[in-house]
C-alpha cells in the first residue's frame, strides 16, 4: 500500500503475486482534498484490494520471520470471526535487523478508560489479547463485515475500533505464539499528527462502542469538557459505523 509516499514505492524485481495499491488513485466521498490518505483510510483500501482468504496488516518498517504466516492461517481457519496478534520485537532500524530477544514487546496490549493503549494485559493462562496494537491477521470474512471505521481521521483509534468491533460481536483476538515480527519505532512522523484530532477519534470510537456511563468515564479520563451536553468537535455521523456489522 502506497499512501502517497514521496518516493513512489516501486519495484526492483516485481512478482507476480505482488500489487502496489495508490491510495492517490482512489479517493472516499468524505476526505479532504490532498492526495495522502493517512493509516486508517489507507488500510481501507489496501484490506478492501485484498483478494486472499486472510488479510495480514503490518507497517513498512518491519521484518518477519519465515512461515509467519503459517500459524495465524490455522488459527483463522479455526475461526474466521476473528484477529490474530503476532509476537512483536523492536527492529534496528539502522540495520534492518531485529534486536535481542529481551527487546522484545510482546504480543497482548490493553487499554485505559481514556482508550490509550499498552502493552501487556494478556491473559497468563490462555492465547488471548484485550486489543490489537494494529499489527494483525484477520479473515477476509470478518474483514468485510466492518472493515475500520471509515470516518476516523488520518491515525489514532483505529485498532481499538476493530478490537472492540470483534470482542463485541462475537469474534475474538488471538496470539500467534510462533509468528514473530519486528518492528522499527520512527524517530518521528512521517506526516504531521495533530493530538486533538487523535482525542477526536477515540471519542468517535466511544460513542459507536460504549454505553453512556463508560462514555462520561471516557470524557472524564479524556479530560473532554462537554458544552451543553455536547462534544466539543464534531465526531462525524456514526450510523455508518454499523453498516454491516453482525449485531443480531
Amino acid at each position: 500500500m502506497d499512501d502517497a509516499s514521496s518516493k513512489p514505492v516501486s519495484f526492483l524485481h516485481p512478482h507476480p503475486k505482488v500489487r502496489i495499491i495508490r491510495s492517490r488513485l482512489h479517493c472516499f466521498p468524505f476526505s479532504v482534498a490532498e492526495t495522502r490518505q493517512g493509516l486508517i483510510r489507507a488500510r481501507i483500501l489496501g484490506g478492501n484490494a485484498g483478494r486472499g482468504d486472510n488479510l495480514a496488516f503490518i507497517d513498512a518498517h518491519v521484518r518477519v520471520a519465515p512461515h509467519w504466516l503459517r500459524t495465524p492461517g490455522t488459527l483463522l481457519c479455526a475461526n474466521s470471526r476473528r484477529l490474530v496478534n503476532f509476537i512483536n520485537f523492536a527492529l534496528d532500524a539502522r540495520k534492518f535487523s531485529p534486536m535481542e530477544s529481551w527487546h522484545g514487546l510482546g504480543s497482548s496490549a490493553t487499554i485505559s478508560i481514556s482508550l490509550e493503549q499498552s502493552w501487556g494485559g494478556g491473559s497468563p493462562s490462555e492465547d488471548t489479547s484485550p486489543i490489537t496494537l494494529g499489527m494483525f491477521a484477520t479473515s477476509r470474512t470478518w474483514w468485510s463485515q466492518g472493515e475500520m471505521d471509515p470516518g476516523l481521521l488520518v491515525w489514532g483509534g483505529e485498532n481499538v475500533e476493530i478490537s472492540l468491533r470483534t470482542w463485541l460481536c462475537g469474534g475474538d483476538i488471538v496470539v500467534a505464539r510462533d509468528s514473530y515480527v519486528a518492528h522499527a519505532f520512527r524517530q518521528r512522523f512521517p506526516y504531521k499528527l495533530d493530538k486533538e484530532q487523535v482525542v477526536r477519534n477515540y471519542a468517535r470510537v466511544a460513542a459507536v462502542w460504549m454505553d453512556a456511563p463508560y462514555r462520561r468515564k471516557f470524557y472524564k479520563a479524556s479530560g473532554i469538557r462537554m458544552k451543553k451536553g455536547q462534544l466539543p468537535f464534531d465526531i462525524g455521523n456514526i450510523t455508518g459505523a454499523f453498516t454491516g456489522l453482525p449485531l443480531g
